[in-house]
């Protein structure tokens, strides 16, 4: 069957699965291997949670209550009617901190909390908003801009409390990593930990050494910012730590890892050459307008989608399955001797030509916005997905694809 393609129009199978044709700079729709490799590490770590606690791998997402003013992730922009600057807080289950919610202050004024920790438990760590803890009070410096209390109390003889730790979105990952356990928990058992919440975020991985047998790492969402050395976890299979403010990381010591997700940060350049056992690496959304990935010939997951890369070779890739490149600045990519891709995206890059006979594999390919004006899929006969929208195609031919069962086909 031979499409004739007009502009704006969307032309569909029975079984297709449409974005409207609404016009330009529509977003990738594509299901990117971000969601892949989060995925797998979440499987990956929590495929073990019903092991025996002798050998606890249960990834636990830090879920506890706070007491967050829901505007407090944009508090930092926003200011009272009258001038006021703004305090928000977050406080963990354990004791109470009075005034509560979100206080308004005079600039330059300092604040003064009390607080009353209940029966069995004790003031861990008190965050943000220079604040310094003095008997049962908690004064913050003269306040400049609005700023994020954190106040985190936890179980006396907990394990957050034997191991002193400070970090307060550690803290309350630990708590609740016990608490999901029904028991006590050494810290020695713990080989995953998840600690997503961006309202109790975890500052730093240093007290992570504390967990020393610590293999599944999630730090999503956090606030770790800055440059950033994993070579203290060394036990490290899978670390996820996207959607940060990381502007370098160092994994060089990290030679077990198998899954990779840096993406959502603000990486220029990576070095993951000493990883050889990576199956799994995402940097998508970042920075990078270099990257060498001809060490990781165990890849089989990449996505490198959303960055500024002018070049980037995968020969050396050969057991590749799922490629992610589109949104880069690539004018060429040779993908000769990936020949077992079931999945490329090569969306709005500018490679030309683009020969895709080689890859009899694929089952979904995005080739959207490339200002292609022909393209050639006789050989891509096992294609169920197809994405070819926003070129310059007069008529497609997609005769071969007799398995397509979602076409996205306008100009």
């Amino acid at each position: 069957m031979t499409l004739q393609l007009g502009y704006k129009y969307v032309f569909g199978l029975s079984l297709l699965s449409l974005l409207s044709a609404c016009g330009g700079g529509v977003k990738d729709p594509t299901p990117s291997t971000t969601s892949s490799v989060s995925s797998s590490l979440s499987s990956a770590t929590s495929s073990s949670a019903g092991s025996s606690l002798s050998s606890v791998s249960s990834v636990v997402s830090s879920s506890i209550s706070t007491s967050v003013a829901q505007s407090s992730a944009s508090s930092s922009s926003a200011t009272s009617s009258n001038g006021d600057l703004l305090i928000s807080m977050t406080l963990s289950p354990g004791g109470a901190i009075k005034p509560s919610g979100t206080v308004n202050l005079a600039p330059g004024k300092t604040q003064v909390f009390s607080f009353v920790a209940e029966a069995g438990y004790k003031l861990a760590s008190v965050s943000g908003c220079g604040a310094v803890v003095a008997a049962d009070t908690i004064t913050t410096a003269a306040i400049t801009s609005n700023c994020l209390l954190s106040v985190s109390f936890t179980k006396i003889n907990s394990l957050a409390d034997q191991l002193k730790l400070t970090d307060t979105g550690l803290i309350r990952c630990i708590d609740a990593y016990e608490t999901e356990a029904k028991q006590s928990v050494a810290a020695t058992a713990i080989t995953s930990l998840s600690c997503n919440n961006p309202f109790q975020a975890v500052d730093s991985i240093n007290e992570l050494t504390k967990l020393p047998n610590l293999q599944n790492l999630s730090l999503a969402g956090n606030r770790l910012s800055g440059i950033v050395d994993f070579s203290i976890l060394p036990k490290l299979t899978s670390l996820n730590v996207s959607n940060n403010s990381l502007q370098s990381v160092d994994v060089s010591k990290n030679t077990l890892l198998t899954s990779l997700d840096l993406s959502e940060n603000l990486l220029t350049q990576v070095d993951v050459s000493a990883l050889p056992s990576l199956v799994q690496l995402n940097l998508s959304r970042n920075q990078l307008q270099n990257l060498d990935v001809s060490k990781n010939t165990a890849l089989t997951q990449l996505d490198v989608s959303d960055n500024k890369l002018t070049q980037f070779n995968v020969s050396p890739l050969t057991k590749l399955l799922d490629l992610n490149v589109s949104r880069n600045k690539l004018t060429s990519l040779d993908t000769t001797k990936n020949t077992g891709l079931t999945r490329l995206n090569l969306g709005w890059n500018s490679i030309a030509p683009l020969s895709l006979n080689h890859l009899t594999s694929l089952q979904f390919l995005n080739i959207a916005g490339m200002n292609l004006i022909d393209v050639d899929l006789s050989k891509n006969t096992q294609l169920t997905e197809l994405l070819i929208m926003e070129n310059n195609l007069i008529a497609l031919n997609i005769s071969a694809q007799t398995q397509l069962d979602s076409l996205q086909a306008y100009k």
